[in-house]
């Protein structure tokens, strides 16, 4: 396997995308992906790229995000993509789904079954989702991809330049706005996955009683906010904006808070008490109040990176790498956005990376011994996807 990475900041779309082809021709890649900001017309784009490519024949699969981080670079404006030839030991199929505000677990379910029939009986190994969360108030996607997938899933929630107004999944150039997009990899290779926070939990962990899709309205027999407040010691009639993406649940089906996801809140009802979170939480779920700081985010970079690095059972050699990084973290680092990538490349010097800011990250967990917990929608998280070959002795 081998993989290539490049990006261009030029303003046209058809020559940023040549520039991108161009320079991941050499290896002759059979998938690419791309993440890019919004400025760009992806049919136009898809076409420079297979000139500069020289075939048409190459499965183009990606999203459009706050910007991007590469390798080498990053911007707010531009374009970044990964070139991926495995020499026909993999296969790679995708699909997109529109819809999906009108019931993001089901039209989530019908395109994991797309690609799983397209798969035929060619077993999933790993699957890359991206998604237009802006389309979707009740956020059930990775529900109704669990119902369909068993293997890993990875991904995250298309964006544009912090305005919130639109944003696109694309396969071939084909831009879809209100839709998900799956990214299926099948054959002979070998993957990590990594997500990680990085916020501080404070106080006892306290148990969700009532909730509704992404309104979280009482723990532990008090309102959802009360709750909070007595976390942190402060009246309920003091939180302003400036808390939004300071303030975090830690959420976990298990009292231990094993296996844990994080969410953001929005906003809030000072009357009932009730909080609006970025994805839903569930009645009967275990909570934690958790704080960050600029420290403690980029402290969960070096978190994900032990965890894929130091693992026992990670015995190939990764060739590429694909990141997700919510939004968030780039607003709340401001400058220090660019640290999150630097960790990276400081343990993988010579890997070709790509990655974007996304309004939220799927990931499932991964456990000591090796294994994956069921896939979960994260916020205010940083997603590592290594891939590499498989080594020769597990190949035999």
């Amino acid at each position: 396997m081998r993989a290539l990475s490049a990006t261009s900041t030029r303003l046209d779309s058809y020559e940023a995308g040549r520039e991108l082809g161009e320079a991941l021709a050499g290896i002759g890649p059979e998938v690419v992906v791309v993440f890019s900001s919004i400025h760009y017309d992806l049919a136009e784009q898809r076409e420079g790229i297979v000139d500069g490519l020289g075939r048409d024949d190459v499965l183009i699969f990606g999203g459009t995000g706050d910007g991007f981080f590469e390798t080498s670079s990053s911007s707010d404006i531009g374009v970044a993509a990964l070139g991926l030839s495995s020499g026909g030991t993999m296969r790679f199929y995708a699909h997109a789904v529109g819809d999906l505000g009108t019931d993001s677990r089901g039209v989530s379910a019908r395109c994991a079954a797309a690609v799983k029939a397209a798969a035929g009986d060619e077993p999933i190994k790993l699957a890359m989702v991206l998604f237009d969360g802006l389309a979707t108030s009740d956020n059930r996607v990775i529900e109704g991809i669990n119902g369909v997938l068993e293997c890993p899933v990875f991904g995250g929630v298309t964006s544009d330049d912090r305005k919130l107004e639109r944003s696109y999944v694309h396969i071939n150039g084909e831009a879809r706005a209100d839709a998900v997009a799956i990214l299926a990899f099948c054959g002979d290779f070998d993957f990590v996955l990594g997500v990680e926070n990085g916020t501080c939990p404070v106080g006892k962990v306290g148990r969700v009683e009532a909730a509704e899709g992404n309104t979280l309205q009482r723990i532990e027999g008090r309102s959802a906010l009360d709750f909070v407040a007595d976390r942190l010691g402060k009246s309920r009639d003091s939180f302003t904006i400036q808390d939004i993406g300071v303030v975090n649940f830690q959420c976990s089906a298990n009292p231990d808070m094993s296996d844990s996801l994080y969410r953001s809140f929005s906003s809030w009802d000072e009357e009932t008490g009730a909080l609006e979170t970025f994805g839903p939480v569930e009645v009967g779920q275990y909570v934690r109040v958790a704080l960050v700081t600029s420290d403690e985010l980029l402290a969960g970079i070096e978190g994900v990176l032990n965890d894929v690095n130091t693992d026992a059972d990670r015995d190939f050699e990764p060739v590429a790498a694909l990141g997700i990084s919510c939004a968030g973290r780039k607003w709340f680092l401001g400058p220090r956005f660019s640290e999150e990538i630097e960790a990276v490349r400081s343990r993988h010097q010579e890997l070709p990376i790509i990655g974007f800011p996304s309004l939220g990250e799927i990931s499932p967990r991964r456990r000591r011994d090796g294994s994956y917990s069921r896939n979960l929608f994260h916020n205010v998280s940083f997603v590592l996807a290594l891939l590499g070959p498989v080594r020769a002795a597990r190949a035999e």
